[in-house]
């Protein structure tokens, strides 16, 4: 259905040519396809390139680790660090020849607070790292890095037993996940288990690198965004034919809600209706199967 389609008929469920507000048309219109995507929702896939980049520091404690004074790491090399601190105090990195090359503070009361840093250290050789205070403080999630992916402290990685990735930063379109989340194709690992969902957010094991495809309902487009008027736009509804046969009745619906709430009631029943029986027909698609329990 297009746009125009769709506006055509809405003004004939008024009984009308055309209608008073194209804003208002527009806004009910973008409410409809919203709801009625709900009922069989688009579905998108994205692949989840996870493999974290290695801890050079073996054993770095997941576990919240309560110093006071000096806390010193020897590393063979690293080029980034990221660590998690409760408390405040410094980060002193040194070179072979005890020379600075890093001096940073944290500063955090109350919760674990995560910090990273470009080291520069270009020729990855040994580096000294200490944690220092006057005071009680706390370290979790310390990890030294070989490699950075770019010269921007944002983008070193966090380290724990989970790494997250926030799925509205990698689609522009996410809007929920699907379920399950992590789907079984041939070209990449299925996960059945061993990760989590955090509303938008899916934590993946650190020591369980692959390449996930990550299954998720996608937004629908919304109309209105060209500025052709809609009684002009030739521009495609991004719902199925079938679900776009809802769309007249809920967006007669919506846009009438205040001025004739009779009108209104009466098309959202019909609208029900009809939504009811494309859920019905919609859970028969499956085909049939006979299972033998005799052995004939």
């Amino acid at each position: 259905m297009r746009v125009q389609e769709l506006y055509e008929q809405v003004a004939q469920l008024g009984f009308e040519e055309s209608l008073e507000s194209n804003d208002r048309f527009i806004f009910a219109a973008n409410r409809a396809i919203y709801q009625i995507n709900s009922l069989r929702p688009h579905i998108a896939y994205v692949d989840i390139v996870h493999y974290p980049l290695a801890n050079l520091l073996p054993n770095s404690s997941l576990e919240p680790l309560f110093c006071q004074g000096s806390k010193i790491y020897n590393v063979a090399s690293g080029r980034a660090i990221y660590f998690e601190a409760m408390g405040s105090g410094k980060v002193l990195i040194d070179d072979e020849n005890d020379s600075s090359i890093l001096d940073k503070d944290f500063d955090s009361k109350g919760k674990f607070t995560s910090y990273s840093f470009i080291i520069p250290n270009t020729q990855n050789k040994p580096i000294t790292v200490t944690f220092k205070s006057d005071y009680a403080y706390a370290l979790r999630n310390v990890a030294i890095y070989e490699s950075c992916l770019s010269n921007d402290a944002k983008d070193i990685p966090c380290y724990g037993a989970y790494i997250r990735y926030d799925l509205k930063n990698i689609a522009d379109d996410f809007l929920a996940f699907s379920t399950p989340p992590i789907v079984e194709d041939r070209n990449y690992t299925r996960l059945v288990d061993g990760y989590e969902i955090e509303s938008d957010t899916l934590l993946l094991p650190y020591g369980a690198p692959s390449v996930y495809r990550v299954s998720y309902k996608r937004k629908p487009k919304q109309i209105g965004e060209s500025g052709v008027l809609p009684a002009n736009d030739e521009s495609v509804i991004d719902l199925d034919e079938e679900l776009c046969t809802l769309l007249p009745l809920l967006t007669a619906s919506y846009i009438w809600l205040e001025d004739e709430p009779e009108r209104s009631m009466y098309y959202k029943n019909l609208y029900n209706e009809r939504a009811a029986e494309i859920i019905s027909f919609s859970r028969n698609l499956s085909p049939a199967k006979a299972l033998n329990v005799n052995g004939w």
